[in-house]
């Protein structure tokens, strides 16, 4: 008889995230999200080579690929609404 292993589902976790107007202005509310373990190791990826571009004074376009790659990585995680109709820079 072969041997099953299961594999340990990890759960995901329930944050407490705020809620920005379409400005980026804080609303004073927030709203919970949950979110797994990898949708938050890839959001912090982006947020770290976007860091890393900008310590090192990385040019334009380099910075808004790094926001964009950013945004993206919010959306798909619905962290942030898609964005309707804003042109990529």
């Amino acid at each position: 008889m072969a041997s099953t292993r299961r594999k340990k589902l990890i759960p995901n976790l329930t944050l407490n995230l705020n809620v920005f107007d379409e400005q980026g202005v804080l609303t004073g509310e927030t709203r919970e999200a949950s979110l797994s373990i990898e949708a938050l190791q890839d959001i912090i990826d982006h947020a770290a080579s976007l860091a890393i571009r900008f310590r090192n004074e990385a040019d334009t376009a380099d910075i808004a690929s790094g926001i964009e790659e950013m945004s993206e990585a919010l959306e798909v995680y619905d962290v942030i609404p898609e964005a309707e109709g804003i042109p990529a820079p």
